[in-house]
């Protein structure tokens, strides 16, 4: 049995980037200007789903109503096409803005990862010894890098796909009610003319 105490040299040591201490400063404006891009894909995700349910209940009350007048009902019907179209982009805006908010957490992420990267290499380059690893944690930093640009590219498209759609399925909806309206007036016979047929 060896009872020998390994040696320092025996125990490699290994440091994860989560230990590098970093300054608040350093990152403090990045996460200022995430937290503020993701309250507004907050705002968008709200306003989607609240159409969806202002819809289901227009739906209900103003159409399955059994109070409701069947010409109300057919107008609605015959318009479908646009209350479906609208809800289906409603559902993309609150997938985009969903999106938008897990790419911008990522965005933070990846550059919090750059900047310990960035420590490590710096202090790495001090010890000659350790030029090898520094440059390979130059390696990693423009990996990050990369990453950062993709993932930024990423959240302004998905931001402005959830602003667009949501626009698009409320103007959809819209279009849809105005349809039921109007068709619905223009169908329903006039005062005069009801009085006419009664009286005949």
């Amino acid at each position: 049995m060896n009872d020998r105490d390994p040696s320092s040299s025996d125990i490699e040591l290994v440091r994860s980037l989560a230990e590098i201490p970093l300054d608040e400063r350093e990152y403090k404006a990045d996460l200022e200007v995430a937290s503020d891009y993701q309250k507004f894909s907050a705002e968008l995700l709200r306003i989607s789903l609240l159409a969806i349910g202002v819809f289901g209940f227009l739906l209900k009350e103003g159409v399955l109503n059994e109070k409701v007048s069947p010409q109300y009902r057919d107008a609605f019907i015959s318009a479908k096409y646009w209350f479906i179209s609208g809800l289906v982009v409603l559902v993309f805006a609150a997938a985009f803005a969903l999106a938008h908010r897990f790419v911008s957490s990522d965005c933070i992420a990846t550059q919090i990862r750059y900047l310990r990267l960035k420590h490590a290499r710096d202090e790495a380059l001090k010890d000659q010894g350790e030029r090898d690893t520094g440059i390979n944690r130059n390696s990693e930093m423009q990996s990050e890098k990369k990453d950062l640009e993709i993932r930024l590219k990423a959240g302004g498209y998905t931001l402005g796909a959830a602003t667009v759609t949501l626009a698009i399925g409320i103007a959809l909806i819209a279009i849809g009610f105005s349809v039921t309206i109007f068709s619905t007036k223009a169908t329903s016979p006039s005062e005069p003319a009801q009085t006419e047929a009664i009286n005949k």
